[in-house]
């Protein structure tokens, strides 16, 4: 019994000097800031904190027109603010004239130099390797069937699966991994080789049950 009480009065005493100073930790913690429209709606689908710039990263889609030229259509955005709340910078991409309408999801790469994204555009997936220190597009490879119309919509979901190998183990050539589904319930995945002249390396074709 007396050993008992004599741990009871060391975890109290414990407590007693934890306390205040996890709640300190925890306010000093907590900075306010916001970043969305005031019309239209902002879906968030990427978020990843960039170690060497200390930077925040967030990404996704919106239809405000705060933000896009045409508040009625969903464009992709990127925006990094510091472990302050400052805004650094944010960024639309685009795929030549065409809009990118959704970023669906981003991974720093193999190396932590860039973010690699994995957007949609023309209804299409497209891989994009940005810079952190300004959001600016450093590469970026579309993805489309070969033998269908680029007017023919065939993809049904691009959730955002991301991976970007800097220099890869065998070759030392970079390589973007990626998936997604198609309208006849197939997902595919994939590894693209992001060379001068990009393509696919390999693909693997998985049937959905329904």
């Amino acid at each position: 019994m007396k050993i008992t009480n004599n741990i009871m009065v060391i975890l109290a005493a414990l407590l007693v000097f934890m306390c205040p100073s996890v709640v300190a930790s925890c306010e000093d913690s907590y900075w306010p800031i916001y970043a969305g429209g005031t019309t239209g709606s902002e879906d968030v689908r990427c978020f990843v904190y960039d170690p060497i710039n200390k930077l925040i990263i967030v990404g996704g889609k919106t239809n405000s027109s705060s933000w896009t030229q045409n508040g009625d259509q969903d464009h992709g955005f990127l925006f990094a603010v510091d472990l302050e709340a400052n805004w650094m910078w944010g960024k639309y991409y685009y795929n030549e004239s065409h809009s990118v309408k959704e970023i669906n999801g981003c991974q720093l790469s193999t190396d932590g130099t860039s973010l690699a994204v994995q957007g949609l555009s023309e209804d299409k997936p497209i891989l994009m390797d940005i810079s952190l220190k300004d959001g600016n597009l450093v590469n970026k490879i579309s993805i489309q069937f070969v033998s269908i119309p680029c007017t023919k919509t065939i993809f049904k979901r691009n959730e955002g699966a991301i991976l970007y190998n800097k220099k890869d183990d065998s070759d030392g050539m970079p390589y973007f991994y990626t998936a997604f589904s198609t309208e006849d319930n197939m997902m595919f995945m994939l590894r693209v080789q992001a060379g001068s002249k990009p393509f696919v390396d390999w693909n693997y074709k998985f049937v959905q049950s329904s």
